[in-house]
């Protein structure tokens, strides 16, 4: 298609430039281009009423802001990343680089236990399972307070036994 409309101007302008003798055939060339363009019109002129009718969309205005704001923050993300580089660049010059890193990586350890330590147990955590066990509890039937403990918990025999009896 895009072709058509640089033939039809070389046509064109051959048109103006022929002889009374070459100017038929050349004007039923354009003719038999433009009835070839003739199905596309009516898509191209619903393809450009729906791009206006899209720039008048608030939603568009929008979403080109946020682009724009991604851009902006791309830009001092890189601006960030070059103050992180010149600091990095400045502990490798000064031989602390290697001790950083292992401070960072003993800081991640420490969290990462603390982080096991303070996590709930879900076999401990109150729920359906727990209130029937402790329901057959009160009644009497330990064994089946256990049995109810393993089925929901990955817990042995022992500790489920152990869970159980802290409970009274």
């Amino acid at each position: 298609m895009s072709t058509v409309v640089p033939s039809l101007a070389a046509l064109a302008q051959s048109l103006k430039e022929a002889g009374p003798l070459e100017a038929p055939a050349l004007a039923k060339q354009i003719s038999a281009q433009v009835e070839a363009l003739r199905p596309h019109l009516a898509e191209w002129r619903r393809s450009a009423e729906s791009l206006e009718t899209l720039a008048r969309q608030p939603q568009l205005h929008e979403d080109l802001a946020r682009v724009a704001e991604a851009a902006r923050q791309i830009h001092v993300d890189q601006a960030e990343l070059g103050r992180v580089a010149a600091q990095v660049r400045q502990l490798q010059e000064s031989g602390m680089l290697a001790e950083v890193l292992r401070s960072q990586q003993q800081l991640a350890e420490v969290v990462a236990n603390i982080r096991k330590i303070t996590e709930p147990n879900p076999a401990l955590l109150e729920s359906e399972w727990t209130s029937a066990a402790r329901s057959e509890l009160l009644q009497g039937n330990k064994i089946n307070a256990i049995k109810i403990v393993r089925e929901n918990t990955s817990l042995g025999l022992k500790e489920a036994k152990d869970l159980v009896e802290s409970w009274g």
